[in-house]
C-alpha cells in the first residue's frame, strides 16, 4: 500500500505538505514530492519491491515522471521482453518496468500488466499525463477537474483539502443502501473515482 498524489494547480508548500501528511500511513518508508513547471507529484512509499532508495518515488525515467501504487505481478516477464527490445534498467523495481513499457507500447502498455495498480505518468515530451487503474479496482484513484485544473490522489480527503467542495447527497443514499459508494461518484460532488480497468490521457 502506497499513496499517490498529483495536481496541475499551484498550491502553497504548506498545503501540499498537509495533503501528503493525510496519506502518510499508506507509505511510512519514504515521502517525496517533485514540482515541475506544470505539475506537482507526491508519493508516500511502503517499500515492497527493491527496498533501495533508488526506487523511491516520484520516480524519474528518461523524460517520464511516475507516481504509482500497487504491484505488477508479471513485471519480470515484461522486463525481460523489454530488455530484448533494448531497454535498460537501473533498479529491480516494477515501477521502472511500467515506465519502460509506456515508452515501448504507449497507452497499450496497460494490456501487458497483470496486477493491482493505480499510477500516473507525466510525459514531458508529449506534455501529457497518462494514468490507469487495475481491472478489479483494487487500488483507489480519485480525481477532480475543478478550478481549470486536474488533481488526483489515493484518497478524496487529499483533494478536498484546500478546496470548498459540496457533499454528494446521492453518495450518502448509496452508502446507506449498499454500505459503500459505487464508482464513479464519491462523497464530494466535485470528486470522482476512476472506474476499474480504465485509463486516461490529460493534455497539459
Amino acid at each position: 500500500m502506497c499513496g499517490i498524489f498529483g495536481t496541475t494547480r499551484k498550491y502553497s508548500k504548506e498545503i501540499i505538505d498537509k495533503k501528503m501528511q493525510i496519506i502518510q500511513f499508506r507509505g511510512p518508508d519514504f515521502s517525496g514530492t517533485i514540482e515541475t513547471e506544470k505539475v506537482i507529484f507526491g508519493h508516500n512509499r511502503l517499500a515492497i519491491i527493491d527496498l533501495d532508495s533508488r526506487s523511491n518515488q516520484p520516480f524519474e525515467y528518461q523524460h517520464l515522471v511516475i507516481v504509482y501504487n500497487g504491484e505488477i505481478y508479471n513485471f519480470q516477464e515484461i522486463k525481460n521482453e523489454l530488455k530484448k527490445l533494448g531497454h535498460y534498467f537501473a533498479t529491480t523495481s516494477d515501477t521502472e518496468v511500467i515506465c519502460a513499457a509506456y515508452l515501448e507500447y504507449g497507452e497499450k502498455c496497460v494490456e501487458k500488466f497483470n496486477g493491482m495498480f493505480a499510477f500516473v505518468i507525466y510525459d514531458k515530451r508529449q506534455d501529457v499525463l497518462f494514468g490507469a487503474r487495475d481491472r478489479l479496482g483494487q487500488k483507489p484513484f480519485y480525481y477532480t477537474l475543478e478550478n481549470n485544473s486536474f488533481e488526483f490522489a489515493s484518497q478524496s480527503s487529499q483533494i478536498a483539502l484546500g478546496n470548498s467542495f459540496q457533499i454528494n447527497e446521492l453518495a450518502i443514499s448509496q452508502f446507506l443502501l449498499w454500505k459503500y459508494i459505487p464508482e464513479p461518484i464519491s462523497i464530494y460532488k466535485e470528486i470522482h473515482k476512476l472506474k476499474a480497468g480504465y485509463s486516461f490521457v490529460y493534455n497539459l
